[in-house]
C-alpha cells in the first residue's frame, strides 16, 4: 500500500490510497468464492454454476462489495500508520478499480484540532460582577410569602381597583356579534394591573358576577382585538398582617420578624453568590476563548447547528423555514463560541489530570441524600437511571474544571446592590 498525505488545513486531511493488485488478488479471490457458493440459477445446484456464467452475471456486483471492503480495510490500515483519529466519515472520491488493476482512491477527512492554550499558569485576570441583596429584595420575598398564603373573598357589591375578575373572554367581530373562535374560559385579571389600567379599567369598576362587557383590547399596538367579557365572580385577595405570628407560622423555629428577614436575605445573598461563580466560570471561558486560535472542523460545526435546529424544531413545531434560518443566524456566533470551549475543555481536563471516579460520584449522591433525607427514594431512583448519572458525573468534573482554573485567576469583583442593578435595568 502507498500513501500520500495532502494538509488542506489544520483540521482537513486528504490521504491517497494505492493498493497493487498483487496485494489484492486473494481477498478478490475470497469475495469471489463467497459470491460462487450462494449463487443459484435454474439448471445448476447451489454453487456449482458454471464460473463463465458468475463473471457475466455477477461482477459488478462482485467489485463492488469488493471495492468497499478494501476501501474500509486499506482506509483503517492508512489511519493506523499516520496515526489519525477522524471525527467525522470520509469523503471517498476519484476511486479507481478494475479486475487485474490496482486499486486506488483518496479519502478526505476532518480531525480535532491542534491548538496552543495560552499560559494560564502564570495567572489571568478577569472581572466579574457580584449582586448584593438590598431591602427590595426581602420586601418582595414578604410580598410573595404573603400573597401565598392569602385568602379570598367573594365581592358582591362591584369590583374595585385591585380586586380580582374571573370572566370568559369571548372573542368579537368589529360589528359586536361573535366571532367564530373559542372563546377564552376562566381568565384572570387584575383591575389596575397589565393592560387592566386606566381607561380599560374604567370600564371594569363596579362590575358584577353575571355582568357582560364590551371591549377592546390591544395587548401589540400593532392589532386590535374585540371581546365581550362574561364576569363570572369578583374577588378580593386579603393579604396576611406580616408580624410574628405569622412568620411563626411559616417555620416554628422563627422568634420573630427581625429574625425571618435576616434568613431571607442570607437565602438571596447565597442565591446572588451562586450566579456570580457561574458568572465567574463565564468570564473564565471568554478568557480562554479568546486567547486561544482554534480551527473549528466544519463537520463538528454542521452536527451541533443541527442538534440545535432539531431541538429547535421539535419547540417549535409550526416555524416555517425563514424562522429556521433566522435561528441559524441568531446561533451561528454562539454555536462557535460553545464548540471552542468544548475542544479548549477537554484538552485542560487532559492536562490537568482531572478525573472523577464511580466513588466520587456515589459519595457525592450519598451526600445529596444526607442533606435532603425526607427525598432518599426520589434521590435514589433519579439516579439509578445512568444518563442521569453520567450527567451528574460529567457536572463533578466541570466543577473540578474551574475549581482548578480559579486556582490561577485573579478576578476583580465589582459589587452592585440589586437596587442599582434593577434602576440600571430600566434605563
Amino acid at each position: 500500500m502507498k500513501t500520500k498525505l495532502k494538509n488542506i488545513s489544520n483540521v482537513n486531511k486528504e490521504i491517497s490510497i494505492s493498493i497493487d493488485w498483487k496485494n489484492l488478488e486473494s481477498d478478490y479471490q475470497i469475495e469471489y468464492n463467497n459470491v460462487k457458493s450462494r449463487y443459484q440459477i435454474s439448471g445448476f445446484r447451489k454453487g456449482k454454476v458454471p464460473d463463465s456464467i458468475i463473471k457475466k452475471n455477477l461482477t459488478p456486483t462482485i467489485e463492488s462489495n469488493f471495492v468497499e471492503n478494501m476501501i474500509n480495510k486499506f482506509y483503517r490500515k492508512a489511519l493506523e500508520e499516520l496515526k489519525f483519529h477522524p471525527i467525522n466519515q470520509a469523503e471517498i472520491k476519484d476511486l479507481k478499480f478494475s479486475h487485474g488493476s490496482s486499486l486506488n482512491f483518496k479519502a478526505n477527512f476532518e480531525i480535532y484540532p491542534k491548538f496552543k492554550l495560552p499560559n494560564y499558569h502564570k495567572k489571568f485576570k478577569i472581572t466579574a460582577e457580584k449582586l448584593i441583596a438590598s431591602k427590595t429584595d426581602c420586601e418582595e420575598s414578604i410580598a410573595n410569602f404573603q400573597q401565598q398564603h392569602a385568602t379570598v373573598k367573594t365581592i358582591e357589591n362591584g369590583a374595585k381597583t385591585n380586586h380580582f375578575i374571573s370572566a370568559d373572554f369571548i372573542v368579537l367581530n368589529t360589528d359586536g356579534t361573535h366571532k367564530n373562535e373559542n372563546s377564552l374560559k376562566n381568565q384572570y385579571i387584575k383591575l389596575g394591573s397589565g393592560i387592566f389600567k386606566g381607561e380599560t379599567e374604567k370600564i371594569f369598576l363596579g362590575a358584577k358576577s353575571g355582568d357582560k362587557i364590551k371591549i377592546k383590547l390591544s395587548p401589540k399596538e400593532d392589532k386590535e382585538y374585540y371581546y365581550e367579557v362574561v364576569v363570572n365572580r369578583v374577588e378580593e385577595q386579603i393579604i396576611p398582617d406580616w408580624n410574628d405570628a405569622f412568620v411563626k407560622s411559616l417555620d416554628p423555629k422563627i422568634k420573630n420578624v427581625k429574625e425571618f428577614e435576616r434568613k431571607i436575605l442570607e437565602r438571596v445573598q447565597f442565591e446572588l453568590d451562586h450566579k456570580h461563580q457561574e458568572s465567574v466560570n463565564n468570564e473564565i471561558i471568554k478568557y480562554f476563548n479568546s486567547k486561544t486560535k482554534i480551527d473549528i472542523p466544519d463537520s463538528m460545526f454542521s452536527k451541533y447547528m443541527e442538534n440545535l435546529v432539531n431541538d429547535y424544531k421539535t419547540k417549535n413545531k409550526q416555524s416555517k423555514d425563514e424562522d429556521i434560518e433566522k435561528f441559524k443566524k441568531e446561533y451561528t456566533s454562539q454555536a462557535v463560541e460553545n464548540i471552542k470551549w468544548y475542544l479548549i475543555r477537554s484538552q485542560i481536563i487532559n492536562d490537568e489530570k482531572i478525573n472523577v471516579s464511580d466513588k466520587d460520584v456515589s459519595d457525592s449522591i450519598q451526600q445529596a441524600i444526607n442533606q435532603n433525607s425526607t427525598q432518599k427514594k426520589e434521590i435514589e431512583s433519579y439516579y439509578k437511571d445512568i444518563n442521569n448519572r453520567d450527567k451528574f458525573k460529567a457536572e463533578l468534573i466541570n466543577r473540578k474544571l474551574f475549581e482548578k482554573l480559579k486556582e490561577f485567576s485573579i478576578v476583580k469583583v465589582n459589587k452592585i446592590s440589586t437596587d442599582k442593578y434593577r434602576e440600571g435595568n430600566k434605563k
